[in-house]
């Protein structure tokens, strides 16, 4: 998909009830949210200069310091040759557990920018939203990027003798950082932000990562008792997110059940009994669901195996425009997700790996 067959793309940074949300709208609708806690401090991709407690070969582990109420999980496999109790390492924060659990962290580096991805083990990738632009203007981007990470890493690395142990050494996980990196190119036509620390914190973002997107960048106050989440309808966004049942243009709706094991995606006509046979109008429901699950799993960031319970068709050519509606949506997605098509029962089954 080239930049001129994707809606122009608009970011807002607001908090509400104390907690940031930074929310990438497409056609004036939310497309995706990267979020934040009030309080939160540790956040995926997060770098820590860290303390080893113990290392635990029965475990296959070393549990670092990072300042956090548990000790990190380090793998053996990813840490250096002759690791030990009261050496100072820097990790990557790599997987959030639940309160109680120690998080994972790893020594395999990753420092995401806008076009690029440096990575310690000297394979760097590029970034998709380059497939975007010109060659020329691809090469030269990712060439640029690459190289300030490469001396961004350099200046990490001359930080790591100085300071108290542990310490968060940058917070390459948090919502501003990731949704300028991750959002921020070509299709970008505006950066909204409501409060004036916000508003400082992305232009000295952009500044680094970017600076020819610095004219995108407006401050938008409260105005009367209205704020940016009001303006552009997102002041339900957090109902949103968890909303079971989502309606479809014609009356028909989506619901969806996160269990343990998996996501269920029930699809239904509803209201909408619009002069149609019955297969013509399974059909069209199942058009208009597939680009709403699409437009949900995004959203939501939803990961693991999902399983979708079409209306039933009877036509194997229905079956296939189905199954070419959903994965032309889900082409949208900037994360993984593999189709696997109907089933011998008739459900569909994808799965999609969470940003």
């Amino acid at each position: 998909m080239t930049a001129a067959d994707k809606p122009v793309q608009e970011l807002a940074v607001y908090r509400r009830q104390e907690k940031l949300f930074c929310v990438l709208l497409e056609a004036g609708r939310p497309a995706e949210v990267v979020a934040a806690l009030p309080g939160q401090t540790f956040f995926r991709q997060n770098l820590y200069l860290g303390k080893v407690r113990q290392v635990t070969p029965a475990l296959n582990g070393a549990f670092i310091d990072i300042g956090d109420s548990h000790d990190a999980l380090l793998p053996l496999g990813e840490a250096p040759l002759g690791i030990k109790a009261g050496q100072t390492l820097c990790v990557q924060l790599r997987k959030l557990t639940a309160p109680g659990k120690g998080h994972r962290v790893s020594t395999r580096y990753e420092l995401p920018g806008p076009y690029a991805v440096w990575l310690s083990d000297g394979h760097p990738r590029r970034r998709s939203k380059l497939r975007e632009l010109p060659p020329d203007e691809q090469e030269r981007l990712y060439t640029q990027d690459l190289e300030r990470l490469g001396r961004f890493w350099q200046s990490l690395e001359q930080e790591m003798g100085k300071g108290p142990v542990p310490r968060l050494l940058y917070p390459l996980g948090e919502p501003c950082y990731i949704a300028l990196t991750s959002w921020a190119g070509p299709n970008l036509g505006r950066i909204r932000v409501a409060e004036p620390d916000l508003y400082e914190q992305i232009r000295q973002l952009l500044a680094s990562l970017m600076p020819t997107a610095l004219p995108l960048l407006h401050l938008q106050p409260a105005a009367d008792l209205f704020g940016l989440a009001d303006i552009l309808g997102l002041a339900d966004l957090d109902e949103r997110l968890t909303r079971r049942k989502v309606w479809l243009d014609k009356g028909g709706f989506i619901v969806i059940d996160t269990t343990e094991a998996l996501t269920v995606v029930d699809v239904n006509s509803g209201k909408d009994t619009s002069g149609r046979s019955g297969q013509e109008l399974r059909l069209r429901t199942n058009l208009q669901a597939a680009a709403a699950v699409a437009a949900e799993l995004r959203l939501r960031n939803t990961a693991g195996m999902v399983v979708i319970d079409f209306l039933r068709l009877l036509r194997e050519e229905d079956k296939k425009q189905v199954d070419a509606a959903l994965r032309r949506h889900l082409g949208r997605d900037r994360a993984k997700c593999k189709c696997l098509g109907f089933t011998a029962m008739g459900l569909y089954e994808l799965v999609r790996t969470a940003l």
